[in-house]
């Protein structure tokens, strides 16, 4: 015998010591909290013996659970399991989730404004019962099975049946068989896919329920009001303080929905279902163009479902959300067909057309996979690829001029530029290069790792990447021409990104250990957004335009139904007149104001006294309304002031004294 194997040989004589040892532990550390005043309620009180008490708590979890896997190693394979030896099972068992309960109560306490550490955390009173009850009882079954088995030299059979290593097996093979099965359905895959990814998203809509999450997305309600009671989707919409040309898909969608259920609760429910076919599109993608299997398909949905650029979209990018979707699906299309008939050739017409309907950004992807399939259609000879290519190029085109009011864009430097393309300063190069590492670091050299394999057809892939990236690093590789708002672009890639990295992964190994540290890798930072726990504050430092999770704004539940009567408040009454509020809840007052303009709904910086005096004096008119948190003066020599509606956020009639 080798030294290691008379070591383990000594491990195992002494076992009942280790589970004995868990037993004192326990019974000390329940005596500690009782003496350090937990009887009087003190949770919290004394940091440094609570810290004493977790370790403790640790420390006989580790001994008991070690002393029943040395028993269990000794008798899984050549004992009956209707024996004691469920006791050693059944002691493990308790102690190993009793601990994972214990932890999860005490994460309660402080969720989701920070996460406790992992060894010495803070006790709340039910995750100390918890890990007080289980520990003692847990290691008092796993001592007394132990002491009979050393008594006795082997555990006390009460049937004769076959071992928990045969009963284990046969439920190894059972499970193996239901898993084979679900991955031989040729659609199955996809279902889970979309509803995992649905069921993500939807968690975080209910525990904020009923508010909305995310800053842009109260103005995605009143947008989709006002653009239901217009109904013409190539109309200028107020849009964040200004009139803007705004990608008419998503409204138009929605629109149905909206009528029978409300705007409010329709941008409830569309980020998980939009989201959830994100996840499905992605795993389409990685069947139909990269060519994985259903199981690598479905691997590349989850990595797509938890990656947190991914989520960071879904958050309140609902349009590009939207375009997302069909950038994906038009990939999977574009690559995974060779010959075009007629109706493949209409499909991908449509789809490049929806896509550029979406967002501006999603209309210059759909504007450079056009111009691939027009170019290799001429190549070849192929009419029906040539329209689909004409139709989806210039509709892109036509729509990226139209969502900016002109074809040019006014530079400095060169007069006119295309439209889209702005200057920026020496500043913004390591905002990119920061996004750039921070949010691609994981994923980019897996994803390049995946194109430059020889497995499945990625042209147009590979074009929509280079295009987005492109787009989203350009302050850095040309700052006077550079596209506006380059991190909306950088973050459009995130779909294809997580999807070809996934591949990449996938492909480099088939050993499934490695999928799942990959896979929870990406889940770290993509939970801690979702659940808005506190982890992400640095991280979002590093992306532009970044929040550290979701959450609605503002945060206090009493403001958020100020806000919302004040929206239904003003929605009930005509105020004929300019409306003066701050940027930061201009978007609840939308909700309640029809089709505004600019002039009719006007965001400052704050509603003071002073700059209600001087926007009356530049607008020569009489009268206007200010929403404010502040309590404004009443009537003085400039101003008259009249209070129309109490609260957290007030309404006052201003109107001009002078004579």
């Amino acid at each position: 015998m080798t030294s290691l194997s008379y070591f383990w040989a000594f491990l195992i004589r002494v076992r009942f010591v280790f589970a004995l040892t868990a037993l004192a532990v326990s019974v000390s550390m329940v005596n500690l909290a009782l003496k350090s005043g937990f009887q009087w309620g003190l949770v919290y009180g004394g940091f440094q013996w609570w810290v004493v008490c977790d370790y403790m708590a640790w420390l006989a979890t580790l001994l008991a659970c070690f002393a029943a896997y040395l028993d269990l190693k000794v008798f899984w394979k050549n004992s009956s399991y209707a024996s004691t030896i469920l006791l050693s099972l059944a002691g493990f068992t308790l102690i190993f989730f009793g601990r994972l309960a214990s932890l999860c109560l005490n994460a309660s306490a402080s969720l989701p404004e920070y996460v406790g550490p992992l060894f010495g955390s803070y006790y709340t009173r039910e995750g100390f019962f918890c890990a007080a009850a289980c520990l003692v009882s847990g290691s008092t079954i796993t001592s007394i099975a132990l002491l009979l088995h050393t008594v006795l030299g082997r555990p006390v059979v009460f049937q004769q049946a076959e071992t928990l290593a045969e009963l284990f097996k046969k439920q190894q093979i059972r499970l193996s068989k239901t898993w084979d099965d679900l991955w031989s359905s040729p659609s199955l895959y996809l279902a889970v896919a979309f509803l995992i990814g649905f069921i993500h998203r939807l968690i975080p809509e209910i525990l904020w329920w009923p508010w909305l999450i995310g800053w842009d997305t109260v103005e995605y309600v009143a947008h989709l009001m006002d653009f239901s009671s217009s109904l013409n989707p190539f109309m200028s919409y107020y849009w964040m303080g200004v009139m803007r040309n705004c990608p008419p898909l998503l409204n138009i969608i929605l629109l149905p929905v909206s009528a029978i259920m409300g705007a409010w609760n329709t941008l409830k429910i569309y980020p998980p279902v939009a989201y959830g076919m994100l996840s499905l599109s992605s795993a389409l993608l990685a069947r139909k163009t990269l060519r994985l299997d259903r199981l690598g398909s479905f691997f590349t949905s989850m990595i797509t479902t938890f990656y947190v650029l991914n989520l960071r979209i879904s958050e309140e990018y609902q349009r590009q959300l939207l375009g997302s979707v069909f950038m994906m699906l038009t990939l999977t299309v574009m690559d995974s067909w060779r010959k075009l008939d007629t109706r493949k050739a209409l499909s991908i017409a449509l789809l490049t057309v929806c896509s550029a309907l979406s967002h501006e950004v999603t209309a210059l992807f759909s504007a450079a996979v056009s111009l691939v399939l027009t170019l290799r259609s001429i190549r070849d000879r192929d009419y029906r690829g040539l329209v689909a290519g004409l139709i989806g190029l210039t509709a892109s085109v036509v729509l990226e001029a139209w969502y900016w009011k002109r074809p040019y864009t006014s530079s400095a430097i060169f007069g006119v530029v295309p439209a889209g393309l702005v200057s920026y300063s020496e500043d913004a190069s390591p905002m990119v290069l920061s996004y750039l590492l921070a949010g691609y670091g994981l994923t980019l050299p897996f994803a390049i790792a995946a194109l430059l394999q020889p497995n499945g057809r990625t042209t147009y892939t590979k074009t929509g990447l280079v295009t987005l990236m492109l787009a989203g690093i350009s302050p850095m590789l040309a700052p006077y021409t550079s596209a506006a708002t380059w991190y909306r672009f950088l973050i459009g890639a995130a779909p294809i990104v997580s999807t070809l990295a996934a591949a990449g992964v996938y492909r480099m190994s088939r050993d499934k250990r490695l999928h799942v540290a990959y896979l929870l890798l990406i889940m770290i930072p993509g939970l801690a957004f979702t659940y808005n726990i506190g982890l992400l504050s640095r991280f979002a430092g590093a992306l532009r335009e970044f929040t550290s999770g979701f959450a609605a704004t503002p945060s206090g539940s009493e403001e958020l139904n100020d806000l919302k009567q004040l929206a239904e408040w003003l929605g009930s009454r005509n105020l004929n007149g300019t409306i003066v509020v701050s940027s930061s809840v201009a978007s609840w007052v939308h909700i309640g104001v029809r089709n505004p303009t600019p002039s009719r709904l006007m965001q400052v910086s704050s509603v003071t006294s002073g700059t209600l005096q001087i926007l009356l004096e530049k607008a020569q008119a009489e009268k206007l309304y200010a929403v404010t948190t502040q309590n404004l003066t009443g009537d003085s020599q400039m101003l008259r002031v009249e209070k129309l509606r109490d609260g957290a956020y007030k309404v006052y009639l201003v109107e001009n004294n002078k004579p």
